[in-house]
């Protein structure tokens, strides 16, 4: 029989090894469910605003350390300095957007096993399935234009301004646009030029009125400054200083996606991805944005600013 001082001592150390046995529990719990920081690197020429709140807000999501890498010398070599750069800092994962597919692949194919990588607007066509990729579907964004300005072609001359030196993803725009007007018998004709205002001024010197399109929104600006009166004008993608035109109606239409989309998708599927987890590519929704519907959802959130 234990006295009454033994009993106390019993029920004490009891409740003591209950308490540490309950503190292990806990903390073993709480190791299962903390959640694991990746750190991504986001390799680009340049980051638009829309793009950045994306990234940034699925950076908060998805508990990302984050690193946005900019260069104006993005060509193929840079970046293949710039991706073994990253990996030599042991980032988990890559987003970029590569200037030169065909001149990166090599690369980015044997050094997969180590690091994934997420392409955004033009993806390595001989990594397909192995490298996941988030983009509108740029042929669709060409058939689509050219399905919008079909009908003004009735009455007026077809010019395509293209720029020089044009990114593959513009390209494929083109190819859109093209198959579609050969299926609608619509003659039109191509010019390239600098992607400035000298250069769309010279492209447009001694030219009637025309039905005009730009496949690359880097030329919209430019467009709006030094077309006729008496132009149409379409083009695709979005840049800051071509809202105003659209909204006068200067640019009678825009095919357009969800910056913030792309931003906020790639960074999700980068963290898939360095979780081992399979990820497929993504195709960002097209709009059409007009005068009369710019201010409508979700167009709004595309076009303006984001607080």
């Amino acid at each position: 029989m234990m006295g009454r001082s033994e009993k106390v001592l019993f029920f004490t150390v009891v409740a003591l090894l209950a308490c540490v046995l309950l503190l292990l529990a806990l903390q073993s719990n709480y190791a299962d469910y903390q959640v694991k920081t990746h750190s991504v690197s986001v390799l680009t020429r340049s980051v638009g605003d829309r793009f950045r709140k994306g990234l940034e807000q699925a950076a908060i999501d998805y508990n990302v350390d984050l690193h946005i890498v900019s260069s104006y010398e993005a060509n193929a070599a840079a970046q293949k300095l710039m991706l073994q750069r990253e990996i030599n800092n042991n980032v988990d994962a890559v987003v970029m957007v590569p200037e030169n597919p065909y001149q990166l692949q090599e690369y980015v194919e044997s050094m997969q096993t180590r690091v994934p990588v997420v392409t955004l607007e033009q993806p390595f066509p001989g990594l397909k399935g192995s490298a996941p990729h988030v983009s509108p579907d740029n042929r669709q964004i060409g058939s689509l234009v050219a399905e919008l300005a079909q009908a003004h072609a009735l009455n007026l001359p077809v010019l395509v301004l293209m720029p020089t030196n044009a990114r593959e993803n513009i390209n494929e725009r083109l190819e859109g646009l093209e198959s579609r007007f050969e299926q609608a018998g619509v003659v039109f004709s191509l010019t390239y030029c600098a992607a400035n205002e000298e250069g769309v001024m010279d492209a447009l010197s001694n030219r009637g009125k025309n039905v005009i399109i730009t496949l690359d929104e880097q030329m919209l600006v430019p467009l709006c400054q030094r077309a006729r009166e008496g132009d149409v004008l379409f083009g695709a993608g979005f840049a800051s200083g071509a809202r105003q035109h659209l909204e006068s109606g200067r640019i009678e239409a825009l095919v357009v996606f969800s910056e913030y989309d792309m931003g906020y998708f790639s960074l999700q599927r980068a963290v898939e991805a360095a979780k081992g987890q399979a990820v497929e590519d993504m195709a960002l929704e097209l709009y059409v944005a007009t005068a009369d519907n710019m201010y409508d959802n979700p167009l709004n959130k595309i076009l303006f600013p984001i607080g």
